[in-house]
């Protein structure tokens, strides 16, 4: 009912502006001048008939997508959706994106992969749009080498998933070992503005690694950042607001660790030891 309310709403809407545009003139002044606006102005009903109909045309195509969706009829809009990827090879980048929530929303992580390998396939272009949820079962798997060497494709992606996935890719070399490198990447990761969360589990790591007195310095300070921001009741409330991020939900267990040490009065004695996702 809310998707229908929704298209009749923004119908609505859009014809009532239309009408209050183009009848100005004539609300406003007199016939003469509207009459003088209409004729200088005859193809202004032709632009609107034809927005409004590209945009209808949109949402009566997508119809039976929008309806499983807002019922959260996960296996048939899964269904419905691998029929016009897998089958008709309709590869559009919004509804790749709802089959790989879709995915998540059903803990199938097999078929995140399976949807990975079809894009990376079919249309590379777009598989960096996807790197962090395509990430997901890299992530879950014990094998660092190849967390490593999926996230290092997308360490040039800026904006958006970008400084995830460099946190990703961080946190990949110190399972694999390679902590120096590992540190470096951090480092330069702190340095940028984050968000809060992704920020606390960046200097988590980095502390985890017992870094040179510069780089502690920088956890320290970013540390005290956090804190002079937030109570532990403020901090819990972001991380709620977080969980609308795959990321935060899956590696809830280390922000709990993570979390602990940042409202740890002793610090230096909450080892970071034994970092895991789950």
């Amino acid at each position: 009912m809310r998707f229908k309310l929704i298209f009749i709403l923004f119908n609505l809407v859009i014809v009532v502006s239309f009408l209050a545009i183009y009848l100005m003139p004539l609300l406003m002044l007199d016939l003469d001048y509207a009459k003088f606006f209409w004729s200088r102005n005859w193809g202004l009903p032709l632009v609107f008939l034809a927005i409004i109909g590209l945009l209808n045309t949109y949402f009566i195509l997508n119809w039976k997508l929008f309806t499983l969706l807002e019922r959260e009829e996960w296996p048939a809009l899964i269904t419905h959706l691998e029929r016009r990827i897998y089958d008709k090879k309709l590869i559009i980048t919004q509804q790749v994106k709802i089959l790989a929530n879709a995915y998540l929303v059903r803990s199938d992580v097999e078929s995140i992969g399976k949807l990975e390998n079809f894009i990376r396939e079919h249309k590379p272009g777009i598989l960096a749009k996807f790197a962090v949820v395509f990430g997901v079962p890299h992530l879950l798997k014990n094998d660092a080498a190849e967390m490593a060497g999926y996230f290092s494709q997308f360490r040039h992606v800026k904006g958006g998933d970008g400084a995830w996935i460099r946190w990703d890719y961080g946190f990949a070399l110190i399972l694999k070992g390679n902590t120096e490198e590992a540190e470096t990447a951090l480092a330069e990761l702190a340095a940028e503005k984050l968000e809060p969360i992704l920020l606390l589990l960046t200097i988590y790591l980095l502390f985890s690694l017992k870094p040179n007195e510069e780089l502690a310095l920088l956890v320290e300070s970013k540390r005290e950042e956090l804190l002079k921001r937030f109570t532990r009741e403020k901090w819990q409330g972001e991380i709620e607001r977080g969980k609308g991020s795959i990321q935060v939900v899956i590696l809830q267990r280390l922000i709990e660790e993570a979390t602990e040490w940042l409202l740890s009065e002793n610090k230096r004695d909450t080892a970071a030891g034994g970092i895991q996702i789950h």
